[in-house]
């Protein structure tokens, strides 16, 4: 269970980006907190998909003000939902995650062309990255 929606691949990505001088380190940050926000929460998503009450969700809630633990973990933990019910939502709000390349994008006006050809790299070298590790 994540706590936080933004997807790893996509810090990496930025950071990649920024070492490379490709995006600037502002920049990079400012997509990243964007995407974050316009990220549903779960608790959001559990009422949307009428997964539980709004009744269960402040109840969660009011338990998670107190602790450290995530959302899904109390819900599950309260009996209102199944380890699957959360596996679904979190599946829900990985598809929701603004993509960060659209966002440069849109947002801050970089050229999508050049964004896509650098994330093709970027991925490239992830690969070549799983190899050499397979090797050793």
């Amino acid at each position: 269970m994540t706590s936080s929606p933004s997807n790893a691949q996509d810090l990496h990505f930025a950071l990649w980006l920024c070492a490379r001088g490709i995006v600037s380190a502002d920049d990079a940050l400012a997509a990243i907190r964007y995407c974050d926000r316009q990220t549903p929460r779960i608790a959001q998503l559990a009422l949307r998909e009428h997964a539980l009450t709004v009744e269960k969700v402040l109840r969660v809630l009011k338990r998670q003000a107190v602790s450290a633990e995530l959302f899904g973990e109390i819900a599950i933990d309260m009996g209102y939902l199944t380890p699957e019910g959360v596996a679904r939502l979190l599946k829900l709000q990985r598809e929701s995650v603004p993509s960060l390349i659209e966002t440069l994008v849109e947002l801050m006006n970089y050229d999508r062309a050049m964004l896509h050809s650098a994330h093709a790299e970027f991925l490239e070298y992830l690969n070549v990255g799983v190899a050499l590790e397979a090797v050793r």
